[in-house]
């Protein structure tokens, strides 16, 4: 079973305050380009997936597993 993060564990890793990843959450300001990417890279995730899909920070951990099913899915209809 993958840890539960939470925001401070979140914020603390990409060095954010708390704050600003409430911010984000709630859209009222961005993440920069480059945070985006260093998120993605971290999480071993496609900035398309990143950006696309409305995740949470713990669904990152389960991520990979359900990107490939749906991939796998995807793949047979092609």
């Amino acid at each position: 079973m993958a840890k539960q993060m939470n925001q401070s564990d979140f914020a603390a890793l990409f060095g954010l305050k708390r704050t600003a990843l409430g911010s984000y959450e709630e859209e009222r300001a961005e993440p920069s380009l480059d945070l985006i990417i260093q998120i993605a890279d971290k999480f071993k995730l496609s900035l398309d997936v990143l950006v696309r899909r409305e995740i949470t920070i713990n669904d990152i951990f389960h991520f990979n597993t359900e990107l490939h099913n749906l991939t796998d899915k995807t793949t047979q209809y092609l």
